[in-house]
């Protein structure tokens, strides 16, 4: 004959397939967290790539103006 089943241990091994559960999400929702974390790194990196991109534009525009207009003085 098997011995009925302890009712403290039944509910510890339910309280610990919930731990598991429960970090399980908690991993889950941590990679979310940090997906969204670089996602705003690198929109704000895309951003500062940008801006100095257009900023080295503007200065290779001007100077080559420059040299146009001093080589039309000659």
């Amino acid at each position: 004959m098997s011995e009925p089943e302890n009712l403290v241990l039944t509910l510890l091994r339910e309280v610990r397939s919930d731990v598991k559960h429960m970090r399980e999400a908690q991993e889950h929702m941590a990679t979310s967290l940090d997906v969204a974390s670089v996602r705003l790194e690198v929109g704000a990196s895309e951003k500062r790539l940008s801006e100095r991109i257009n900023h080295l534009n503007r200065a290779v525009m001007e100077y080559h103006s420059s040299a146009v207009g001093q080589r039309n003085a000659y």
